[in-house]
């Protein structure tokens, strides 16, 4: 969920599957060869982020791991593994293991994701555009139900669609939120520093 709502993802795929240089070699040889789903290792998340470029691209394999799930015989191992593949791609590798530390993020992105349910949001792009542009402008620490009840005044719309515009702006990466701080109708809107 929290890859969701990071302003510099551009994109996650989800169980990647990872084919071998010496398997797609084989498949290259023989396109006919049995292949097994043993055969086929799959990464946690491969990452496409945003860097300082427009035109170049970030790409990161994230590795799911409960911290007792890392104990267990060979997973070390199997980490290792990854780690070597992301580093021979030239790409980036982390291991991300839930806990408290992570609860409270990833409950403000599901709570974010609960306001989007059922909107398109490539159909919403610079409606979302031009809310983020309103929260930033507006934002005076006031609760976050007053500040989008003074954007839906702006847009105009009604305050549900200001919630789901809000949530869209965050999720296309036009706001970055301070995932630490509550967010909801109640609490002040607190931005991520984009120092």
């Amino acid at each position: 969920m929290l890859l969701t709502v990071d302003p510099t993802v551009l994109d996650f795929r989800e169980d990647y599957p990872w084919l071998s240089i010496d398997l797609l070699e084989a498949i290259y040889a023989n396109p006919n060869i049995d292949i097994t789903w043993k055969d086929v290792p799959c990464m946690d998340f491969v990452v496409t982020m945003r860097t300082d470029r427009p035109d170049f691209f970030r790409h990161v394999i994230v590795s799911h791991k409960m911290e007792n799930h890392q104990r267990r015989d060979g997973v070390q191992e199997h980490l290792q593994w990854e780690q070597d593949e992301a580093r021979e791609m030239g790409w980036g590798y982390c291991v991300l293991s839930r806990g408290e530390r992570w609860e409270f993020e990833v409950s403000t992105a599901s709570y974010l994701i609960s306001l989007i349910e059922g909107v398109a949001l490539n159909d919403v792009h610079e409606q979302a555009r031009v809310v983020a542009e309103l929260i930033e402008t507006k934002n005076r620490q006031q609760p976050l139900d007053r500040l989008l009840d003074s954007v839906s005044k702006v847009v105009p719309c009604d305050l549900n669609s200001s919630y789901a515009m809000f949530a869209a702006s965050v999720c296309l990466g036009f706001l970055s939120l301070d995932l630490t701080a509550r967010c909801g109708p109640l609490w002040p809107l607190k931005l991520a520093s984009t120092e």
